[in-house]
C-alpha cells in the first residue's frame, strides 16, 4: 500500500481527467547567439582592415604608384603631366582611401587607449591629416610661381592653368577681348565630334584638335606696309651660352623685349630710360626712329601731320635703310650712368 500511495502522490492522476493535456510552456526566444555571431563577424573584419598584412599591400602599393609617377615624369620632362596623369588619377585616390582605411581600423582596434598607445595614435592621426590636406590643397589651393628679379619686388603669381583667350584689332595696339576661358586640353582634348566653340562676332572657330608638347612653326616674312614693325634676329655666344631668338614689335611704334634673366634685349623705335638699372641692350632702327621723331617733332611745332595710313607703302630706299642701320645702347647695372652707343649693319658683332 505505501509503494501504490507514492505512485499516485508522483502522477497526480486524481486531479485532471483522462482527456485534458498539459499546457504548452511559454515560447521564448534567444537572441544572444545572433548578436554574438554578429560581433564576431564585425570584429573579424575590423580586425582584416587593421591588419598588417593590408598595411603591407597597401604601402607596396603606394611605392608602386608613386614611382610610375617618377617615370610619367621622366618621360614628359613636366610635372604638371605627372600629376594629371598618376597623381590626381582613380589609382592614386584609391590607394590612399585604403591607407586611411587601415590607419583608422588600426586605432579602433586598439581602444580604449592606453597611456602607453598614445604616441601610436598621435603618430596616425597625424598621417591622416596629411592626407586630408594633401586632399584640400588638390581641390582649393593655387599651385604657381613667382620670380623676383635681384634687388626687385614682384606681386605676379604665374599658374599654370591655361586660358583660351582670343583677341582682334585692326591696327595691332587697340584689342578687343572676344572669348576668355579656363581650359584643360590635357585631360579633356578637344575632339571634331565635341570641339570648342569659340564664338566670335562673326561667326564661330572651332577647335578640334590639341597637339601636345609640340612646337610652334613661326615665320617671320617681310613686308612694306609703313605701320608694321621692325624684326630682328640675334645672337647671344659666350663661353657659357649660346643664344639666337627673334624680336618683333607688333606695330612702328611698339617695343619688344626679350628677357634672359641677368640682361635682356629690347627693341624699340623711341628712346629707352633703363629706370630698373638692368643690363640692357637695345635695338633701335635708325630708319624708323627717324621718321617716329619727325611725326613728334611736327605735333611740337604746331603743324598738323596726319597719321601714317597702316596700308600705305613705303619707299624701297626706306625699307632698305630700316633695315641695314641699327642704333645700340648697352646698359650696365654695374655702371648705371654709362651708356655704349654705336651703330650696326646686319652681321656686326658687339
Amino acid at each position: 500500500m505505501h509503494s501504490r500511495s507514492k505512485d499516485l502522490v508522483i502522477e497526480d492522476s486524481t486531479s485532471r481527467t483522462p482527456d485534458q493535456s498539459p499546457a504548452p510552456a511559454p515560447a521564448r526566444t534567444d537572441v544572444k547567439p545572433a548578436q554574438a555571431a554578429s560581433k564576431r563577424r564585425k570584429k573579424s573584419l575590423l580586425q582584416r582592415l587593421a591588419s598588417i598584412q593590408l598595411a603591407v599591400v597597401v604601402i607596396a602599393l603606394l611605392g608602386i604608384v608613386t614611382a610610375w609617377g617618377t617615370i610619367v615624369e621622366a618621360i614628359y620632362s613636366d610635372s604638371a603631366a605627372a600629376q594629371k596623369i598618376v597623381y590626381h588619377s582613380v589609382w592614386m585616390y584609391a590607394v590612399l582611401i585604403m591607407l586611411a582605411i587601415n590607419l583608422i581600423a588600426v586605432m579602433i582596434d586598439r581602444y580604449p587607449w592606453k597611456k602607453e598607445t598614445f604616441g601610436f595614435v598621435l603618430a596616425h592621426i597625424g598621417l591622416l591629416v596629411l592626407m586630408a590636406g594633401s586632399v584640400a590643397t588638390s581641390e582649393f589651393g593655387i599651385d604657381g610661381s613667382v620670380r623676383i628679379p635681384i634687388g626687385n619686388k614682384s606681386s605676379e603669381v604665374t599658374l599654370g592653368n591655361t586660358d583660351f583667350t582670343v583677341y582682334s584689332s585692326f591696327d595691332g595696339v587697340r584689342y578687343t577681348k572676344h572669348f576668355d576661358r579656363e581650359v584643360d586640353f590635357f585631360s579633356h582634348p578637344p575632339t571634331r565630334e565635341k570641339p570648342l566653340d569659340v564664338p566670335i562676332p562673326s561667326g564661330s572657330i572651332k577647335v578640334v584638335q590639341y597637339f601636345p608638347y609640340s612646337f610652334r612653326d613661326d615665320k617671320i616674312v617681310g613686308t612694306d606696309l609703313v605701320n608694321d614693325g621692325a624684326a630682328i634676329r640675334f645672337q647671344l655666344q659666350n663661353a657659357k651660352a649660346n643664344f639666337t631668338d627673334w624680336l618683333l614689335q607688333n606695330n612702328q611704334s611698339g617695343e619688344a623685349a626679350k628677357d634672359l634673366g641677368p640682361a635682356r634685349v629690347v627693341l624699340t623705335s623711341r628712346p629707352f630710360m633703363n629706370v630698373d638699372n638692368r643690363n640692357t641692350l637695345v635695338l633701335r632702327p635708325v630708319a624708323q626712329a627717324k621718321k617716329l621723331a619727325d611725326f613728334a617733332k611736327s605735333g611740337k611745332n604746331g603743324k598738323v601731320m596726319d597719321a601714317p595710313d597702316p596700308n600705305a607703302k613705303v619707299a624701297k630706299e626706306d625699307v632698305a635703310d630700316a633695315d641695314d642701320a641699327i642704333e645700340y645702347e648697352v646698359y650696365t647695372a654695374r655702371e648705371p650712368g654709362k651708356v655704349k652707343k654705336g651703330i650696326l649693319h646686319v652681321g656686326d658683332t658687339i
